[in-house]
C-alpha cells in the first residue's frame, strides 16, 4: 500500500512539474507586474533596460508614484469578471442573431453589427 501511495505520489508530482515549469517565466512576470501595480514603491523596483538600478541611482531623491496602472488593471479585471462568455451565452447569441437576421430579412436588409 505504502508503495503504491509513493508511486502516485511521484506520478502526481511529475505531472504537476509538466504543467508548471513551462508557465514559470509567465507566472513571474505576472507577479512582477502585479507588484508594479499594487504594491507602494513597486514602480521603483528593479532596473532599467541598460541595467542601471533605480534604488541605487535615485536613492536620496523622493520617489513619486503616479499610479494609473492599477486603476486600469481592475478596470479590465472586472470588464472581464462581467463579461466572460460560456456555452449558454454563446448559445443564447447565435439565437438572437439568428433571429435578429431572420426578422430584418423580412423588411429588407441585414442590419449592421
Amino acid at each position: 500500500m505504502a508503495e503504491t501511495l509513493e508511486k502516485k505520489h511521484e506520478r502526481v508530482m511529475l505531472r504537476f512539474d509538466r504543467a508548471y515549469t513551462p508557465q514559470q517565466d509567465v507566472r513571474e512576470k505576472c507577479i512582477e507586474a502585479t507588484r508594479f501595480a499594487r504594491v507602494p514603491g513597486g514602480q521603483w523596483e528593479g532596473s532599467t533596460a541598460a541595467g542601471t538600478k533605480l534604488d541605487d541611482q535615485f536613492e536620496k531623491y523622493p520617489k513619486f508614484e503616479i499610479n494609473k496602472v492599477a486603476t486600469e488593471l481592475n478596470r479590465i479585471i472586472a470588464e472581464y469578471r462581467n463579461n466572460r462568455i460560456c456555452s449558454g451565452q454563446l448559445k443564447l447569441a447565435t439565437g438572437l442573431e439568428f433571429f435578429q437576421y431572420r426578422f430584418s430579412d423580412s423588411f429588407g436588409g441585414n442590419p449592421p453589427l
